[in-house]
């Protein structure tokens, strides 16, 4: 008996992200109902906007870009049905809960730490980056949080940290949220629906555009959707196949576009035709 391989996905994330805040509350969910396992990755987006010449972050640096930012979030978060409030710090500093996030990437309870971390700050406007706000966010999650903490701490968690953010930087990571699934990079919280489309082994191939028909005289789409067979065209060669609903808008194998909304059967191709296609009058 064989088994399908696991459909994973990486996603990279900062605390002090507005756009990470959406994915972080929604993530685990959307994951769990696409059969998908996620992989945490918090890191820092500082050093990374420091290498890449930028003294502060985007939003605050460009001020009109930043206040589209602003009102998108705000949109998404609506669409979502999430709580949301701009925070009166921005970006603040998530050093303390990124080190904890990434001890427990492979514990059951990081996705509700994540959730409670990103909260605080973009829902609740209260600073994330002290012992009692992740003592806070640890509370019932573990059976003793001041020693999650004090591993946060140590030499080796600062180094790994450290090390997942050079990963970051390596992997040309350039802000957050960003997910890595099926060979593929996808950056912003509006890409995490075809992040695990991706992982599910889903992802769209690209259309292979148009040739021309020379006995129609005009070009006949060979894209994916019209390469696959269909029930006859039922119209002599040369005679009008008219288009149904939405498939007016694509070529039929077999036809190539006449007049508007019309078709007409190749020669010698008139028994492929596509659903939606009727001979005209």
């Amino acid at each position: 008996m064989t088994t399908s391989p696991e459909q994973v996905l990486d996603f990279w994330f900062e605390f002090g992200s507005n756009y990470s805040y959406l994915t972080l509350m929604r993530i685990e969910e959307a994951a769990r109902g696409a059969g998908v396992r996620v992989h945490w990755k918090p890191f820092l987006l500082g050093p990374i906007f420091k290498e890449l010449g930028w003294k502060e972050a985007p939003f605050v640096q460009q001020k009109e870009k930043g206040a589209y930012a602003w009102r998108d979030v705000e949109r998404r978060a609506a669409r979502y049905g999430l709580a949301f409030r701009r925070p009166s710090e921005f970006p603040r500093s998530s050093v303390l809960g990124s080190r904890i996030a990434l001890l427990a990437a492979g514990e059951p309870w990081v996705g509700e730490f994540c959730r409670r971390i990103t909260a605080r700050n973009y829902v609740q406007d209260q600073e994330i980056a002290s012992p009692e706000a992740a003592l806070a966010a640890l509370d019932g999650l573990v059976a003793d949080p001041a020693a999650i903490i004090r591993a946060a701490g140590e030499d080796a968690a600062k180094a790994a940290l450290r090390a997942q953010t050079e990963e970051a930087r390596r992997l040309g990571i350039f802000g957050a949220p960003t997910f890595f699934a099926g060979g593929e990079m996808f950056w912003g919280d509006d890409r995490l629906e075809d992040a695990l489309e991706a992982a599910q082994g889903r992802l769209p191939q690209p259309v292979r555009g148009c040739a021309a028909d020379g006995a129609a005289g005009a070009s006949a789409c060979v894209s994916r959707r019209s390469a696959a067979p269909g029930p006859p065209c039922a119209a002599r060669p040369g005679r009008p196949c008219r288009c149904s609903g939405w498939r007016r808008r694509s070529c039929p194998a077999g036809c190539a576009p006449g007049r508007p909304a019309q078709g007409a059967c190749r020669s010698g191709s008139a028994g492929r035709g596509r659903a939606g296609y009727s001979p005209a009058s």
